[in-house]
């Protein structure tokens, strides 16, 4: 029986354990169709109103086209929404979570950015949650302390 680690590949799948769990950027380029994010956001620019209306709901296209909130927006930043000729709207949108800073806040996406830089190995079993939970702790022992103090109780665990 042959190993793991050289074991046969199937036509395109790389040969050994370490080829096939870390195979190399040559080796999806020379597999797999180029993916240009910014030129595919480019080239179909405009296409979202044509396929909601094909797809999802006819209704509100139209009506978004009567009453002319059918713009093609091209970028965002801060408050304002910029559409393919350079004309600027001011965005009343301010419910959803993000929105509310700006769009496009430069400490947010330096952020990110500085994330994604760093190839973090994400949701892995419970990572996420540390990171979390450090604040989570930090916050539940304030409050337990501030409840002892004023009520006179005594620790207990917490689930």
């Amino acid at each position: 029986m042959p190993s793991p680690e050289n074991s046969p590949s199937a036509e395109g799948i790389p040969g050994t354990l370490e080829e096939h769990c870390n195979p190399s950027e040559e080796w999806y380029a020379s597999r797999f169709m180029p993916f240009d994010v910014q030129a595919l956001i480019h080239d179909r620019l405009g296409e979202n109103y044509d396929l909601h209306d094909h797809y999802v709901n006819r209704s509100l296209v139209k009506v978004l086209r009567t009453i002319g909130f059918d713009k093609v927006y091209s970028r965002a930043e801060g408050a304002y929404l910029y559409d393919r000729d350079g004309n600027d709207y001011l965005d009343g949108l301010g419910g959803y979570g993000a929105v509310n800073i700006g769009r496009n806040h430069p400490v947010v996406k330096k952020a990110l950015i500085d994330l994604l830089a760093m190839d973090m190995p994400n949701m892995v079993q419970m990572d996420w949650w540390l990171r979390r939970g450090e604040h989570r702790a930090q916050s539940s022992r304030a409050h337990a302390d501030k409840a002892r103090r004023d009520k006179g109780m005594r620790s207990c665990a917490w689930g």
